[in-house]
């Protein structure tokens, strides 16, 4: 898969995630490595971690966790909540 911000419109991002929670079964695990805006950068097809991490929950996903950074690079997970059906 191309990475997340290959969407183009960081607006998109959301209702990606919540595409792929579909594809995963309850507690399965998302893993992400994606360009991220940070304090040096503000790109309009990019989010900042934290709007991934709030992205993530509100599509179902929970126990968000940062796995690598590397600059503006950073790997990131979450879980499906259990809670949440197909």
């Amino acid at each position: 898969m191309q990475a997340i911000h290959e969407v183009r419109d960081g607006a998109r991002i959301p209702k990606l995630y919540d595409e792929l929670k579909l594809l995963l079964r309850a507690e399965g695990i998302i893993l992400i490595a994606d360009e991220v805006n940070d304090g040096d950068k503000n790109e309009e097809h990019l989010l900042s971690l934290s709007e991934h991490e709030a992205a993530l929950l509100k599509a179902g996903f929970e126990k968000f966790r940062r796995v690598y950074s590397a600059g503006d690079l950073v790997m990131f997970g979450a879980t499906r909540r259990r809670s949440d059906s197909a």
